[in-house]
């Protein structure tokens, strides 16, 4: 067993607040409470989130701290952290970049250490498709480039490490068209807590009456970093304001529920003022994850519709479903994987006429087939995405590298 091993994590759990990092900081914790002896190396933890590293510290789990400027320092002090570990350790390394492996590597073949990869995002797809690389793309010359710096760096990282975790079909077979073996890779999907991601009746009671909400109101929810440095995830936010707006006075019973801190909040909240729907958008803010489930308990809908394409998916959608909330998402790529329109869910493509028949057609359907949706989602998240399964495939990995 690997139980007296040690798993090395290189994380960047300074970026929680905007999502970074939860599936490794989830990842860890699960692995610690079954005995895992773990080491984390990472930047320190914001103010905000001392609560989460105290957690983390609680369960066993080793921190390590690098205090660098810029990604290429943290990188070398990483390698000099991971050194000091594996000298006293047999260790596997688990990281989700690409650009530290190479780092990394000498130094595993040095000490004996076993990398693996876990590819979270089809990083090639992403700056061939993605929308916010558009300007990059039109200058030909420095698209070819850093097309191939990204395709060669992504490349390297997979034949260096020892294994290759994905979460999607559509980062394994980027992996297979740059030639990785197929055998090397584990397609194993994001897993959720669903003892802590479940459906609350007290707590969907208690926040509903905090935000005065009836129990005949649809609540559509939007959970996010809501800045102008994500813009994939305004886009989103904007959408669901305009796409509501044109349906908010057929059906005034609906309202929006934004779960998430940043600088775009001021901007959504002007937005719905022009809109005419100021006084239907509820505003959180930022929300510790622990909490999440209960602001997805007094929900009804999750929205979860970004531009086109979109290569992988978010946590927050399994998250969503095991509340048992309605998932609208993206008619393309990893979403496919997880939602089968009309049965766990709905797909869409995102134009606004496309985005208005679809809300409108989830609002017209009758409670009983709304819950028969509700129930489908849940019980995926339990047969498919749940922690005991996804960790049976995780620990199976560690151990026969071991």
């Amino acid at each position: 067993m690997f139980m007296n091993k040690s798993v090395v994590f290189i994380t960047r759990m300074f970026g929680w607040i905007s999502g970074i990092g939860n599936w490794d900081r989830e990842l860890m914790k699960q692995l610690a409470r079954r005995g895992y002896n773990i080491h984390a190396i990472s930047y320190p933890f914001p103010e905000q989130l001392k609560k989460e590293e105290q957690k983390i510290i609680d369960l066993g789990v080793k921190l390590h701290y690098v205090k660098a400027w810029n990604q290429y320092l943290f990188f070398i002090g990483s390698a000099i952290e991971l050194y000091r570990i594996a000298k006293k350790n047999r260790v596997i390394l688990y990281t989700f970049s690409s650009k530290p492996i190479p780092f990394y590597y000498p130094l595993g073949k040095l000490l004996k250490i076993s990398i693996i990869f876990s590819m979270q995002g089809a990083e090639l797809k992403e700056i061939e498709t993605r929308p916010e690389f558009e300007n990059l793309r039109k200058h030909k010359l420095r698209y070819k480039i850093e097309r191939r710096i990204v395709a060669f760096r992504e490349k390297i990282s997979a034949k260096l490490a020892d294994r290759i975790i994905v979460i999607s079909k559509a980062i394994k077979d980027e992996l297979i068209q740059l030639g990785i073996p197929e055998g090397k890779i584990d397609l194993i999907y994001y897993a959720i807590d669903t003892n802590l991601f479940k459906k609350d009746l007290e707590k969907r009671k208690n926040i509903r009456e905090q935000y005065g909400l009836s129990d005949n109101e649809i609540v559509i929810n939007y959970t996010a970093r809501l800045s102008m440095d994500v813009p994939t995830r305004m886009w989103s936010a904007e959408m669901l304001i305009k796409t509501f707006a044109s349906l908010s006075h057929t059906y005034p019973n609906v309202k929006i529920m934004f779960v998430g801190g940043g600088d775009g909040v001021e901007y959504l909240k002007k937005m719905s003022r022009d809109y005419g729907i100021e006084d239907k958008v509820i505003f959180v803010g930022f929300v510790p994850h622990d909490n999440v489930p209960d602001y997805l308990s007094a929900s009804d809908i999750f929205w979860f519709v970004m531009r086109d394409p979109l290569p992988t998916y978010g946590l927050a959608l399994q998250e969503a479903m095991s509340c048992e909330n309605i998932v609208i998402a993206n008619d393309s790529g990893a979403m496919k994987e997880v939602i089968r329109d009309g049965d766990n869910g709905f797909l869409v493509e995102p134009t606004m006429d496309k985005m208005k028949k679809k809300l409108e057609e989830i609002l017209k359907k009758d409670g009983g087939e709304i819950e028969k949706i509700k129930k489908a989602a849940r019980k995926d998240a339990e047969e498919k995405y749940s922690w005991d399964i996804i960790l049976l495939k995780i620990t199976h990995i560690f151990d026969n590298l071991i």
